[in-house]
């Protein structure tokens, strides 16, 4: 009995760990096939690709929804397999990063960070008091 209580409070746990993965992983500076999203799934910045990854050629999508209409696509293209390596800048300000036969992608520079503002001047001193005044300003 004793052996069938704790398989089963053994099991219990088990299955109540399987869902407690790591819920905020980093976003990934590599990816292959798919639609991605930015700053989600993939850092932005420029990544290369060997290109076409098969006889048919490549294509990518800067998207700024995962509607997958036409009016979402930012900036796409068409790698021919004869054209070599295929080159992409995805912004911060996408939403979505769709690639079909390119092979993997590799960051290779991340977009540098926006300046901070500058801070706020300090405020002027207050006027010193006027010499036939007292400390009261009378």
């Amino acid at each position: 009995m004793f052996k069938k209580s704790l398989i089963a409070a053994a099991f219990l746990a088990g299955t109540a760990l399987i869902g407690t993965g790591v819920a905020s992983a980093d976003p990934a500076t590599s990816f292959g096939n798919g639609t991605w999203a930015v700053g989600t799934d993939i850092v932005p910045g420029t990544y290369v690709s060997a290109g076409a990854s098969d006889e048919y050629g490549c294509y990518w999508e800067r998207a700024s929804s995962f509607e997958g209409d036409f009016d979402s696509i930012i900036a796409n293209d068409f790698i021919s397999p004869d054209s070599g390596q295929a080159v992409v800048t995805i912004k911060a300000s996408d939403v979505a990063f769709n690639s079909e036969d390119c092979g993997t992608w590799t960051l290779k520079a991340v977009p540098a960070p926006a300046p901070k503002p500058a801070p706020a001047p300090a405020p002027a001193p207050a006027p010193a008091p006027l010499p036939w005044t007292g400390s009261a300003g009378f």
